[in-house]
């Protein structure tokens, strides 16, 4: 990676954080303990570690072309966020960081529920995926891609 895919890299980086920050900072109120999300939290920084290995390390399988690299990686990381978010706009008060069985809930089978079962997961993961891209590495994609969907298919099976 140069010196300019760095940057890139940590901008958007930062900026999914502050998002993701955002979307954790809403459950302030919820006393509950979720040590599954300090579990996930783990191997997503896991993930971003080994991805980073291998770009800097491992010289194959590169992505050479910049223009394709950068524009398929923005477009894979800020609609990714994008679909985070609509999915959580979609559930509404129902939308929770922890898992736990809300009062009143119900199965939600509206917007893209309709769809896909975990589209929050979904949307993390196509940011994961965006992300080895802009390192520049196929390695670094499946690497992310990978821990990311190991990771949430450890807590589905606990939903």
């Amino acid at each position: 990676m140069n010196m300019s895919d760095q940057k890139l890299l940590a901008i958007n980086l930062i900026c999914w954080l502050v998002f993701e920050f955002s979307v954790f900072a809403r459950e302030k109120q919820k006393k509950d303990k979720d040590r599954d999300g300090v579990w996930v939290v783990t191997m997503l920084f896991v993930a971003f570690f080994v991805g980073f290995w291998l770009s800097s390390t491992v010289k194959i399988l590169i992505i050479n072309s910049e223009i394709f690299r950068t524009t398929l990686a923005l477009t894979l990381i800020w609609g990714g966020i994008f679909f985070r978010l609509w999915s959580i706009k979609t559930l509404g008060q129902y939308f929770s960081t922890k898992l736990l069985i809300q009062k009143d809930h119900r199965l939600m089978t509206d917007g893209l529920y309709r769809y896909l079962r975990h589209p929050s997961y979904t949307g993390t993961l196509i940011t994961l995926v965006g992300f080895g891209v802009l390192m520049g590495s196929w390695l670094s994609v499946i690497a992310l891609f990978c821990l990311g969907f190991l990771t949430y298919a450890k807590r589905i099976q606990k939903e």
